[in-house]
């Protein structure tokens, strides 16, 4: 405590190593590849930026200095225990009728979690450290009987116990069954040393001691028994495909190429995503959601390692051991001093055992910033069992008192706080407006919404590139118009507009893969009515390869423009190093048939395509083959082949087009002209084909 007259700060031993993380972090911040992300945060993104970080050291050394003894932490305890409950009691209350139905993307449940926690997973992660905790206060007995105030308290922890398991049960997250398994292991132990060294406060009846394993027993054998079975629970049904969370194994190759890559200052907090794409392994490519772009990982560790470094990684693992040391060396003492009033010393092995767990969440799936709050609260709490005398004391002035003092530092954090909220509640409504924008019909309301977003966070390249997409899409839909509708002007400006976002975009992120997937893709569709963007495609879909060198649907981009361009070898060899990175890649081995045909290597393509059919896109299939029929001649083959193509897809006007024009090669002209008339319904101002039914009505 401190004297009359001053104020004190105390000391722990995990000062140094929390200063020392949060500083290195900071470092971290500034040679990251996007700064300002990796400090404040970036929407819809799931890792901490340096700002949850700060927040946790910070409420640890709050915690820590405004804990004053063994009250303080039970009364802390007790809180967390009914923040908990209340958490659980309001999932029940959502939980009317069908938990499938209410647990779904679209369910209150869901979206109150994600806004506030997470997915289910993160759920899982803190109900499992929570029920370590509870479990851990009523298996120590009269050891632990300091942390309750009520008699049937221990009988309401054990009902807590039961519905937490009822829960891991219906969403069934294997890293929460381990963090549990953990958990729960670790109390055991420590309850039969406490036991063994501590006679006097461990004696237990013999009635009790048939039914002392009883409690670890089904809690052990639970999380076995559906890690064994491998029921498909809610977590898989919502699957991590839906936030865009790598799996551990590849997390973990992809973590160790990037530090590799970048060992001291990573790649930045919100920039996960960037090490993904630069080092996910091609295996990928044949799982199921190979195409999901991954955000973030699945073990807070790997992924700390890849954003922000070795040192940082480094530091962070030494406050885990530090604190490791020191917890052991203190739980020895509580349990060898077996003479000494220890009352309430098993609180700490109850705040141990739920450490542990949190940290197995942690290396096994992740850190929210709920769960990362939370682990620091629980160093705070395990700390505080361990007091160092040695504070820095700070005399005041005759007259004025301890809150004076705090005064300035209030308002600071005050205005400081009120300038993140302002700063973030922009970026909120960015947000909010994007979504909106993707919700409304394609027309003027889109376009004010998703310039809006832009104005209001003008740092989201995500918001550049879809007004990029909304000209686009103008553009082309302005230039498919009849001759007379058709406004020149409008498709060049659109056209215009679409580029100018598409390059605002790439300045805003130069590392990430999707504006350069943008660019090149809006080049692509423009170098259809001028040539010359061709080449501004490939460039960009070739900085795309190299950003996400295994991902198979770049390359096949490639491919299509070099096929565009009349580049067939090139067109080849794209499209086999697409199929090179995912085996039975369809786009790379159909567009490698084209490639042969357009060369006039018509066997080889054929051969290709007969492989083809039965595929996803058989009615191009058909297609090709029956134009590769018709300029060999074969005209018979060719009807047969576009009459396959059309009755897959009827209104399929290409291929109305080509059988009408084979019918009319083969002397059909009957049924040629009717077919005309068909693609002519189809395309009211094609001049085209009102020529060809003219010539085949006379």
């Amino acid at each position: 405590m401190a004297a009359s007259g001053e104020i004190r700060i105390k000391r722990s031993f995990l000062d140094i190593p929390a200063i020392l993380f949060l500083a290195l972090s900071g470092l971290a911040v500034f040679g990251s590849l996007d700064p300002f992300s990796s400090f404040f945060g970036a929407f819809n993104n799931f890792n901490l930026p340096y700002l949850g970080i700060f927040a946790g050291v910070l409420l640890y050394f709050i915690f820590f200095n405004f804990i004053r003894g063994k009250e303080d932490i039970i009364a802390i305890i007790r809180l967390l225990i009914a923040a908990y409950t209340l958490i659980l009691l309001v999932a029940l209350a959502l939980m009317v009728g069908s938990w499938t139905g209410l647990l779904s993307g679209t369910s209150p449940l869901f979206f109150y979690f994600r806004a506030s926690a997470g997915f289910l997973e993160d759920l899982a992660v803190y109900i499992a450290v929570m029920d370590v905790l509870v479990f851990a206060s009523f298996y120590g007995g009269s050891a632990g009987a300091s942390l309750f105030n009520k008699n049937w308290e221990p009988l309401g922890m054990k009902i807590l116990s039961v519905v937490s398991l009822w829960f891991l049960a219906q969403i069934n997250f294997s890293p929460a069954w381990w963090c549990l398994g953990l958990g729960v292991g670790f109390t055991v132990i420590a309850k039969y040393f406490w036991t063994k060294l501590r006679p006097v406060e461990g004696v237990i009846s013999a009635r009790r001691s048939k039914y002392e394993l009883l409690w670890p027993a089904i809690f052990v054998a639970i999380p076995l028994l559906f890690l064994v079975a491998g029921y498909s629970g809610l977590s898989d049904r919502q699957s991590s495909f839906l936030e865009g969370r790598l799996d551990f194994g590849n997390t973990a190759a992809v973590s160790v190429s990037a530090l590799k890559n970048r060992p001291f200052f990573g790649y930045g907090s919100e920039m996960f995503s960037a090490a993904i794409s630069l080092f996910r392994p091609a295996e990928l490519n044949d799982t199921v959601g190979w195409d999901t772009r991954y955000k973030t990982g699945s073990s807070h560790f790997f992924v700390l390692a890849a954003t922000s470094g070795l040192p940082v990684l480094v530091s962070y693992l030494a406050i885990i051991i530090i604190w490791f040391y020191h917890s052991m060396v203190r739980g020895y003492k509580f349990m060898s001093l077996k003479n000494e009033n220890n009352d309430g010393a098993w609180i700490f092995f109850v705040l141990t055992a739920a450490g542990l767990a949190l940290l197995a969440g942690q290396l096994l799936y992740a850190a929210n910033t709920v769960l990362w709050l939370f682990f620091w609260i629980l160093l705070a709490l395990i700390s505080a069992f361990m007091p160092d005398n040695r504070g820095v004391k700070y005399p005041l002035k005759p007259g004025r008192g301890a809150f004076s003092i705090f005064i300035p530092v209030i308002f600071l954090l005050f205005f400081g706080w009120a300038a993140l909220l302002g700063e973030y509640g922009q970026y909120f409504l960015a947000g909010i407006n994007f979504d909106r924008a993707a919700a409304a019909d394609r027309d003027g309301t889109s376009e004010n919404y998703l310039l809006t977003a832009d104005r209001l966070n003008p740092r989201n390249y995500s918001y550049k590139i879809g007004l990029s997409k909304f000209y686009l899409s103008a553009a082309l839909e302005e230039a498919v118009k009849p001759e007379g509708e058709r406004s020149a002007e409008a498709v060049r400006d659109d056209f215009n507009r679409s580029i100018g976002w598409a390059e605002k975009a790439r300045a805003a992120a130069p590392y990430a893969v999707a504006v350069y997937e943008n660019l090149g893709a809006v080049y692509r569709d423009i170098g259809v009515y001028s040539p010359a963007s061709y080449d501004l495609s490939i460039k960009a879909f070739k900085e795309a390869a190299r950003l996400e060198p295994t991902n198979p649907v770049i390359l096949a981009e490639l491919g299509h423009i070099y096929l565009a361009k009349g580049l067939y070898d090139d067109a080849i060899s794209a499209y086999g190093r697409a199929g090179d990175l995912k085996k039975d890649f369809f786009p790379a081995r159909l567009g490698t048939a084209k490639a042969y045909e357009a060369k006039g290597e018509y066997e080889q393509a054929l051969a290709l395509f007969s492989e083809l059919e039965g595929g996803p896109d058989d009615v191009s299939v058909f297609f090709e083959e029956g134009r590769i029929y018709f300029n060999q001649g074969n005209i018979d083959e060719a009807i047969k082949k576009f009459r396959q193509a059309i009755t897959l897809e009827p209104l399929y006007a290409n291929g109305l087009y080509a059988l009408a024009l084979a019918l009319e090669k083969g002397g059909a002209f009957d049924e040629a002209r009717f077919y005309y008339n068909m693609v002519g319904k189809l395309n009211p101002g094609n001049a085209e084909i009102k020529k060809k039914i003219e010539e085949l009505e006379k």
